[in-house]
């Protein structure tokens, strides 16, 4: 298995993995579940282009922080 084959699969199965959570996240803030899917497309995307220093350990919170940010800008976008 070649190393981009491998990290594509850690990527997908960290998708799997936190997927229904940061879904969660987006829908509390947000409200609505098309957002909600909007937000973990954006947030996994971010992932990909820039992952944590320490992905072992500190995917689950980055992902949150990511989240509840890009929720948060979403809800300002909404008000003005």
């Amino acid at each position: 298995m070649s190393a981009a084959m491998s990290a594509a699969a850690s990527a997908e199965d960290l998708f799997v993995q936190h997927q229904q959570m940061v879904w969660g996240v987006g829908y509390r803030i947000l409200g609505s579940a098309a957002d909600a899917d909007d937000l973990v497309q954006d947030t996994f995307v971010k992932f990909l282009e820039r992952p944590p220093d320490d992905v072992s350990s500190a995917v689950r919170p980055w992902l949150i922080r990511v989240a509840v940010n890009r929720a948060r800008d979403g809800l300002r976008l909404r008000k003005s």
